[in-house]
This record gives C-alpha cells, structure tokens and sequence, in this order.
C-alpha cells in the first residue's frame, strides 16, 4: 500500500514538473501535440498503478498463502484453493469478466485524468497567485458539486428508470463505469483544451 500511494504522488509530481515546470521546456518542444502529450502521460501512469496493484495482490496472495499453510489443515488449504479457482475460472470465462476489468480501467484512468486535472486547471493566467489554495477551493467546490447531485439527482424517478433503463441494455458493470467514462472524455478535451490555449509554464 505504501509502494502505491508512493507511486501516485511520483506520478502526479513528474506530470506536473514535466509540462508546468522546469522540464515543461523540453517536453513542450518534443514534435508531438497535445493530445499525445496529454494520452501517453494518462497511458504511463495507468500502466504503474497497474503494476502497483499487482505486485499487492502478490504480496497478499503469497501472504495468504504462508498464514493457510500455519493455522490451516493443508488438506482444507487445497480443498479451500480448488474451490476459489473454480469460482475464478467460471468468472473468468463469463462476459461479466470482461465488463468488471473495463470498469476497473475506467476508474483508474478516471482517477488519474482527475489527479491531472486538478494540476493543470491552475496552471493558467487566471491562477496566478495562491495555486494551492486554488486547487484546494476547486477540489472542494468539485466534490460538493459531485457530492449533490449523487444525493439529489439519484434519488429522483427519471434517474432511477433511466439507470435500470441503462442497465437492461448494457449490463450492471457497464451502467456502473457510464458516469466515470462521461467524466473521463470531458477532463480529457479540458486538459488538453488548457494546453493547447492557456497554459503557463513557471
């Protein structure tokens, strides 16, 4: 865990040093536009909370593993092994597989275009001053914004019969992802929007 959130701040600090700081002036003059830009940053930082997640899903496996063979039977051990492998691979080979690792991607790329969002919003000449207390005010008014209309707008009829609506057509983990991928396209054209037209490097 402490290798993950270690992780993400060095890649929320890299995005932000390579095109707002120092180093801005040399990634900015690579032959590549802002889209590019802007895809391979989101590609590199899935791929390494990708990998981050992995190796812990190692560690716990193996730790599992050591603590099954001290308190456990080793016969119960393997029967316990077998059963969760046939659950595994029956899952694996349903579409609800597919669907669940599209979900997980969306999310953590919605999580890192929102880190990187929240960086270039107030690199611009309207941020000037105090870009700490901007990102924070941001951040602040973002989740209550977030916050009121999971609360209010959830709760309404239309909402509720458009979602079950939704879910008929495209199945509970799609429906589930529809929100993070609408917010995922949008923080993308304004990410690169702010590159492209009012970004301002230190």
């Amino acid at each position: 865990m402490i290798v993950i959130l270690f992780n993400i701040g060095t890649i929320i600090y890299n995005y932000y040093q390579s095109l707002f700081g120092k180093q801005a002036y040399l990634t900015l003059t690579l032959p590549y536009n802002s889209h590019e830009l802007f895809a391979s940053k989101v590609l590199a930082a899935v791929l390494w909370i990708v990998i981050s997640f992995l190796v812990l899903i190692l560690g716990i496996t193996i730790i599992t593993i050591i603590m099954s063979f001290k308190y456990t039977d080793i016969q119960e051990f393997f029967n316990l092994v077998r059963l969760s492998g046939d659950i595994f691979i029956e899952f694996f080979i349903s579409t609800d597989f597919l669907q669940a690792i599209l979900v997980i991607l969306v999310t953590i790329i919605s999580f890192v275009i929102s880190g990187f969002t929240l960086c270039t919003i107030v690199q611009t000449k309207f941020t000037r001053k105090n870009k700490m207390a901007w990102l924070v005010g941001i951040f602040f008014v973002a989740s209550m914004i977030y916050n009121y209309l999971h609360i209010v707008i959830a709760n309404t009829n239309w909402y509720q019969q458009m979602y079950y609506m939704l879910q008929g057509a495209l199945g509970f983990w799609l429906t589930e992802s529809l929100g993070s991928l609408i917010w995922l396209i949008i923080a993308y054209f304004i990410n690169v929007y702010i590159l492209e037209h009012m970004v301002e490097i230190q």
